[in-house]
């Protein structure tokens, strides 16, 4: 739309200070694109993600429906489900104040996410996203990618100490 074409004109990190740079959280989608590996937990009523960067985490109820009226937050309202073999995660009540990854991608407070993930085999999990911000952007559009599983622990990392000030 032309209010995110003159968002991302204006978006300007090195001069304006990314908001990651201050320490603010990651956001959802920032976090699921960032580089280092998640950890998928789940229970009979929650599923959760463990993200290395920076230790966010974002737990999602399995249920029906959203909380109403809930105050926007960093990772938004989400909800999980199965459609037989693939998870899928719907998500709303997102602040507008995070991009959706580091080229500076913007979204708005009115962003809805549906993300999907399929274990395609023992170790890859076929993941997708459609980004649906009237706002920014003119219809709906949808990111797939594919996840390998790795080895091994997730690790706190060495500069969450520069963010607690240490």
């Amino acid at each position: 739309t032309a209010a995110g074409l003159d968002n991302i004109k204006r978006y300007d990190p090195e001069k304006d200070g990314d908001y990651t740079g201050m320490c603010m959280p990651f956001g959802l989608m920032r976090s699921m694109n960032a580089p280092y590996p998640i950890q998928i937990m789940q229970t009979d009523k929650h599923i959760a993600f463990l993200f290395e960067q920076n230790t966010w985490f974002h737990v999602v109820p399995f249920k029906n429906a959203h909380v109403p009226d809930v105050n926007p937050t960093w990772f938004g309202d989400s909800i999980a489900k199965w459609d037989g073999e693939t998870l899928i995660v719907d998500t709303v009540d997102l602040n507008g104040y995070t991009r959706l990854d580091t080229r500076g991608n913007p979204h708005s407070d009115k962003l809805h996410l549906t993300q999907t993930f399929r274990r395609t085999d023992a170790g890859h999990i076929a993941h997708s996203v459609t980004i649906d911000d009237p706002v920014n952007y003119s219809k709906p559009w949808t990111n797939e990618r594919t996840w390998t599983l790795a080895s091994g622990e997730l690790i706190e990392p060495t500069f969450s100490a520069i963010c607690a000030g240490r």
